[in-house]
This record gives C-alpha cells, sequence and structure tokens, in this order.
C-alpha cells in the first residue's frame, strides 16, 4: 500500500492533468512589441536520470518516470542496488513495455550511479 497506492494516485493525477501540461499560458505582451503575443511553452527538459532508493525501491523510481512519461522527458534509470531482486523486476518492466530509444535501465552499483553524472 505504501508503495503502490501513489503510484496510482500519480498516475490518475497526470491523466487528469495530461492537457494542461501541453497548454499554451499567455503572457501580458509589452505596447512596444504590438502585434505581437507572448505565451509561456513549456518543453521537456531532455533526458532525466532517475536514482532509486532503497527504501521505497519501486516508488522512487516508477513515480519520477511517470511524470517524465506525461511531460515528454527520456529517462535513465539507476534503480539502487541494495534491493537487486526490485531493481531486476523494474529493468525487465521497462525493457519489455517502454520504448527502448525514450527509457532505459542502468543495474550496478555505486561506480555505475557515479559514472552516469
Amino acid at each position: 500500500m505504501t508503495e503502490i497506492l501513489p503510484l496510482i494516485l500519480a498516475v490518475e493525477h497526470d491523466l487528469k492533468h495530461f492537457k494542461s501540461y501541453m497548454k499554451f499560458l499567455p503572457e501580458e505582451t509589452e505596447l512596444l512589441l504590438f502585434p505581437g503575443s507572448t505565451n509561456i511553452v513549456y518543453e521537456p527538459l531532455g533526458v532525466v536520470g532517475i536514482y532509486g532508493a532503497w527504501n521505497y525501491p519501486v516508488l522512487t523510481v516508477l513515480k519520477p518516470l511517470i511524470q517524465c512519461i506525461t511531460t515528454g522527458n527520456a529517462a535513465i534509470i539507476k534503480p539502487s542496488e541494495v534491493s537487486a531482486a526490485t531493481s531486476s523486476v523494474i529493468s525487465r518492466f521497462v525493457t519489455r513495455y517502454l520504448d527502448h530509444d525514450c527509457y532505459s535501465v542502468v543495474e550496478g552499483g555505486i561506480d555505475v550511479a557515479v559514472a552516469l553524472n
């Protein structure tokens, strides 16, 4: 319950607000720039690094991954090496169900995490 329920709530929240993530936000334009207009346009950052923790290993990896997916970012996921079984399951999940060009899992110890920086 402490890991799965927050994931379900995160998915429901992102699905509810998905269109607002892509919406242009109009801003006031200076008179000097007439007849132009000003909008804030949110764009993906690119590749996001997600480092999981040993406590709550599913939540600390999949919740940020959900947000990466809904905001159009790619991700490199590094689950905790302390929870190796969970890391293996996450790796199989991402490999099987997500686009290999956008999301990948890197397993290993601290040396791998340092190399990703």
